[in-house]
């Protein structure tokens, strides 16, 4: 059992770290706009992921929503219009407002995904295009988790707090203190 948790700890980041950039890769090549006025990458993170893809389709306004102070900050230094709310919750953008969104690796964080979804649609420009892209739950490391009664390894991170994982590799990466101060 220590040899397997200390094994699972070491191979899990590096397991979801390579499913995310064939995720993205594959993403990538699902893109139908070109030219897009509008992007918006919902979770942006610190922006290098909304970076590659903006590029990709040659954006010309790039939006994106991350609550960690922390990546915020870094997505705006890309120069990312950069805002900060709970996904779960009304947005800030008008009706029909964007050409392209992305949803790279949020969507399973969410507790209201009919209304993350429901709400994408509705700032999303006629014609435009949303990619939601999302980690595979039956990998061999998330089956492991699971064998032992463990959360997988994406869902540990709910709303900024790290839970049912005691391998998870991301327990001391930045949280907004201010929003999990409101809980």
């Amino acid at each position: 059992m220590v040899f397997l948790s200390k094994f699972l700890k070491f191979i899990a980041p590096k397991s979801f770290k390579d499913g995310q950039l064939r995720c993205n890769e594959l993403g990538k090549k699902l893109l139908i706009r070109k030219d897009v006025a509008r992007f918006l990458d919902t979770g942006c993170g610190d922006g290098s992921i909304t970076i590659e893809f903006a590029k990709a389709m040659g954006a010309k306004e790039i939006y994106g929503v991350e609550f960690t102070d922390e990546y915020r900050r870094q997505a705006e230094a890309r120069g990312i219009i950069c805002r900060s709310w709970d996904l779960n919750g009304n947005w800030q953008y008008s009706d029909d407002y964007f050409d392209f969104i992305l949803s790279s690796q949020i969507i399973e964080h969410l507790h209201n995904t009919r209304f993350y979804i429901e709400e994408c649609f509705r700032c999303l420009k006629p014609g435009g295009q949303l990619i939601v892209l999302t980690e595979n739950l039956s990998s061999w490391v998330n089956i492991f988790s699971l064998v032992f009664g463990w959360m997988p390894f994406s869902a540990t991170n709910i709303n900024g707090l790290f839970l049912g994982n005691p391998l998870i590799w991301h327990a001391n990466e930045a949280k907004d203190e201010i929003f999990l101060k409101k809980w």
